[in-house]
């Protein structure tokens, strides 16, 4: 199984499904780690100097490799799926507690939780 950073809360999905996990063996919490507790996001301009095969081609190869895997899943390709993420990344703070989860029950009746 193949985990992508940038598409963490659909990887999180797929191994909570191919395992048959329950939502509540899969919540998280973020934490921002780093100095000065501002932010910022890296331009694309930025991301695509890192994987420019001038500066790191061994990188860019994996992440290609990666990325093609990733998304030649067949949950990626599954309607549902989406909706099922889509859920999933609107929970608030993703940290099992029992408030949490008979919040979950109400979004998503009828799923294991």
């Amino acid at each position: 199984m193949i985990m992508l950073t940038d598409q963490f809360d659909a990887s999180v999905v797929i191994l909570r499904r191919r395992l048959c996990w329950d939502y509540s063996d899969v919540f998280y919490k973020t934490n921002i780690v780093t100095g000065g507790g501002k932010r910022e996001h890296m331009t694309q301009g930025n991301i695509d100097k890192l994987l420019s095969v001038k500066v790191n081609y061994g990188e860019k190869v994996l992440y290609d490799k990666f990325n093609e895997t990733w998304w030649s899943q067949p949950e990626v390709k599954d309607p549902s799926f989406w909706k099922e993420v889509s859920y999933f990344t609107l929970i608030p703070c993703k940290v099992y507690n029992q408030e949490l989860v008979s919040q979950m029950s109400r979004c998503l009746p009828g799923k294991n939780i």
